[in-house]
């Protein structure tokens, strides 16, 4: 009898991306849920998933060699991936808008200017509601200004800019299409993408103003502290905001959902504010010497205090209220509401 040999079939090497993946996706997904780390550019993975590819076919590659060398490289693909798409989600910008995933289309670039001029009318009382999904807006107060709003907006096909006077009340709408076809697996629709800057838009400082801000996805600087309110309504889904809220008197309501905000309170007048955070992290400006006090219902997260000028008056459960010396005998003390689904809130007072 002739000895046979059963050659064993080769086995691949077990690629090591998938798993350090997962460990690293899990590792940031628990330190943002306990406030440690910001939300990061969700649109730099849809505008770059063509690096998936590439990193997918350099493991199944890699993976062809011999043992140890297999490992080894699949670990380095691994390794190279999470940097790359790291320095992508932590350092980037955001540069695209929240566009529908599947839709199709051409797309068209623009870019305006928008005013809306008094015109002489007597215009006592304004409205004005903006929404943004493009990469940022600053917000500020126009100096003696005859317009109602003016600024400069890009965007992709449509842009939705309503404007009207009822007597002696303006309104304003300002808003991108909800129905932009981009399709973004498509390449043809990225060689705009770079083009989408920042709304630079300011509003009218000396007339009284009910404003209404929805901001997606972006980063806002809001510098409000030149503004006449009658009531603030802020809506902000995972973006960055730095928001400094002017004095006067006025109902605000702040909603802050896995998101970063740095909010500086006024330093005087009458205002009731309303602050709710579902996920991230928000950091709170006291002004000095400004009487303040802190109800807080919080479920998941913390409250903190970064200095001795406010004190803890009250605890049951996980409500709280902590207020400053001076708020029983202030004329006009500040009175915050803030309720704490996830995320981390830390109060500075000056």
């Amino acid at each position: 009898m002739s000895d046979t040999t059963v050659r064993q079939p080769r086995r691949e090497a077990p690629s090591m991306v998938g798993p350090l993946v997962l460990i690293v996706l899990g590792i940031y997904f628990l330190l943002y849920n306990m406030g440690i780390l910001p939300s990061f550019n969700w649109w730099a993975l849809a505008r770059f998933w063509p690096l998936m590819l590439i990193f997918a076919g350099a493991n199944i590659l890699v993976r062809q060699l011999r043992q140890p060398f297999g490992s080894l490289f699949s670990l380095l693909v691994g390794i190279l991936a999470i940097a790359t798409f790291g320095y992508l989600v932590f350092f980037t910008a955001p540069t695209a808008p929240r566009w529908p995933l599947f839709s199709f289309g051409q797309t068209e670039f623009n870019t305006d200017h928008i005013t809306f001029p008094v015109s002489g009318a007597d215009v006592s009382k304004a409205t004005v509601h903006i929404t943004t999904d493009v990469p940022g807006l600053n917000l500020y107060a126009l100096e003696d200004s005859q317009q109602i709003i003016e600024g400069d907006v890009t965007y992709f096909d449509e842009l939705i800019f309503d404007t009207s006077r009822i007597g002696s009340e303006a309104k304003v709408e300002l808003n991108t299409s909800q129905q932009q076809g981009v399709w973004l697996f498509n390449p043809g629709s990225w060689r705009n993408m770079g083009m989408l800057d920042r709304w630079e838009v300011g509003l009218n400082g000396r007339i009284p103003t009910a404003l209404v801000l929805s901001l997606n996805a972006n980063a806002s600087d809001l510098d409000l502290r030149q503004l006449t309110l009658t009531q603030l309504q802020v809506e902000a889904n995972a973006s960055r905001v730095t928001m400094l809220l002017p004095n006067g008197s006025y109902m605000s309501d702040i909603q802050t959902n896995a998101g970063t905000m740095e909010l500086t309170l006024p330093a005087e007048g009458q205002q009731d504010l309303l602050i709710g955070m579902s996920a991230g992290n928000m950091v709170v400006h006291v002004p000095a010497d400004r009487a303040v006090q802190f109800t807080v219902d919080r479920a998941v997260g913390s409250f903190n205090v970064e200095n001795g000028r406010l004190t803890r008056i009250s605890q049951n459960d996980n409500n709280e209220v902590w207020q400053s010396d001076n708020f029983n005998t202030a004329t006009d003390p500040l009175r915050v509401r803030l309720t704490i689904s996830a995320g981390n809130v830390r109060v500075y007072s000056d």
